[in-house]
């Protein structure tokens, strides 16, 4: 009798455990029509949940995967930054890897992956961070438990400050020798200083080495919230072993309801348009580029009009820009892109790889790049180039490849944090329509006295002499104006 007793009561455990279980999660309706048509990925299932806390999930199960992994991205980054203590939310980053009230050795998340033939990583962007890991199937679900425990009782002890203080600056000794980074610094020195962009990002001991290990976790718990967090899973493991999993682990970190991040100032400065920003690099670089603010609808635009100009800018046709500019020995290469940088902003950037002719003709390949402007402008993109677009990124998706574990959770959480999870990825990927009036507008907002221009350069070769030097990496630079005749452009 007392073991019939004992085995009713293990059956209302496992009924109200599983019902505890089901209501922590809803389960959504997936909207987005794409398939896979490779057949070496069309078994793949999928599934969407929104948890109680409001964090979105992601779930891919693939009986041919080889490492299980997975991704968790939060709003909140270095715009997001104090501005007395600049590299807030990357030492964030950091310390959170420094043990948890569940697991407080700070070695144990670092040598459970890397025994278990993992990867880790984590990341700080503007609007933005994101961890990651991949590891073996049979040790998946302890290392998603130690992921889970960063957002849920993270200690933040303070004698592991120190390390991790020496850690960001051996970060940023590290970035002063990359060319990108001395450019983005530079960016940010003459940008508008109202602005976040102009933060120190990466930030350094000197900036943060008196940070009072309570304001470290008000920030933390400021800025961290569940409702601006997104999750992909991806293993070989069932869905529903997969989504038990999930709801067990992240449904407990905490909700504070906190709004995604909406910024009124431009990043470029108006003191600054117009004009070239010369910088020495450290390598041998030749590069002229030219940036635009986009007006902020179009930086969450569904019609993808700014893509779209990027797109006809670059496309290899006859006449093209880049086919002008090898036919005259002015370039190299070509780049158009756009890009979110954080928030509601984004840029729309041309970026030239010059020959040496090029670079002593620098009027001449900007003229060139304003004429392929006005072209546009003129006769405006014809809709078959907007449906040549998009049927070149569907069938990219359709016969997609392989992807590494560890880059496919990455990239799928840093979209999924823009994206309405029901749709997803569907609207990441395609434009809704044509839209013949917004293309229009951004053509006409590309002019030369909106634009940021920068020639990275041999100052040797421009014969420009560069006056400053950018705070934090000592990076060399100067601004000047530059020919009237350009200005009419």
């Amino acid at each position: 009798m007392r073991f019939k007793i004992i085995l009713f009561f293990i059956f209302l455990f496992s009924v109200f455990r599983s019902e505890a279980i089901e209501h922590k999660y809803l389960t959504i309706e997936d909207k987005s029509d794409l398939v896979i048509l490779n057949p070496l990925l069309k078994n793949r299932k999928t599934l969407k949940l929104r948890l109680s806390n409001g964090l979105k999930v992601y779930i891919i199960s693939d009986k041919n995967a080889d490492k299980s992994a997975a991704a968790i991205g939060v709003l909140a980054g270095s715009w997001d930054d104090p501005k007395e203590f600049p590299g807030m939310a990357h030492f964030c980053e950091h310390m959170l890897f420094q043990g948890s009230k569940k697991y407080p050795n700070e070695a144990d998340y670092f040598k459970f992956i890397w025994d278990n033939s993992g990867t880790l990583n984590a990341f700080t962007a503007p609007d933005r961070t994101l961890y990651m890991f991949s590891i073996n199937h049979e040790n998946f679900d302890a290392a998603l438990d130690r992921l889970s425990h960063f957002f849920k009782d993270p200690v933040f002890d303070p004698s592991n400050i120190a390390r991790e203080l020496f850690a960001v600056d051996q970060e940023h000794s590290k970035n002063i020798e990359n060319d990108a980074r001395r450019v983005n610094m530079v960016s940010k020195e003459i940008s508008n200083q109202k602005h976040p962009k102009a933060k120190f990002s990466t930030g350094n001991s000197k900036t943060l080495q008196s940070i009072p290990p309570a304001e470290l976790r008000k920030w933390y718990e400021t800025h961290y919230s569940s409702n601006q967090m997104a999750l992909t899973i991806y293993s070989n493991l069932d869905l529903n072993d997969l989504k038990k999993m999930v709801v067990e682990k992240f449904s407990l970190i905490p909700n504070i309801g906190k709004d995604p991040l909406n910024i009124d100032e431009n990043i470029l400065s108006d003191e600054n348009a117009g004009k070239m920003v010369y910088i020495k690099p450290i390598s041998n670089l030749q590069i002229l580029a030219m940036e635009w603010e986009l007006n902020k609808k179009f930086t969450r635009d569904e019609t993808k009009s700014a893509a779209l100009i990027a797109y006809t800018l670059t496309r290899g046709q006859k006449n093209s820009l880049i086919e002008n500019l090898k036919k005259e020995h002015l370039a190299e290469d070509l780049d158009v892109t756009v890009d979110k940088v954080g928030g509601n902003q984004s840029l729309l950037s041309i970026e030239v790889k010059l020959t040496d002719l090029g670079l002593q003709n620098i009027s001449k390949v900007i003229n060139r790049c304003f004429e392929a402007i006005n072209n546009l402008k003129n006769s405006s993109i014809p809709s078959y180039l907007f449906h040549e677009m998009e049927s070149m990124a569907k069938l990219n998706y359709e016969y997609q490849s392989h992807e590494d574990a560890f880059e496919f959770v990455s990239n799928n959480t840093i979209n999924l944090l823009d994206e309405d999870i029901s749709t997803y990825p569907k609207k990441t990927l395609l434009a809704t329509n044509y839209s013949s009036e917004n293309v229009l507008e951004i053509i006409n907002s590309l002019t030369f006295s909106n634009a940021q221009f920068y020639l990275i350069a041999d100052p040797k070769k421009t014969k420009v002499p560069l006056d400053s030097e950018e705070k934090w990496t000592k990076a060399k630079y100067t601004i000047k104006d530059l020919s009237p005749s350009l200005k009419t452009l």
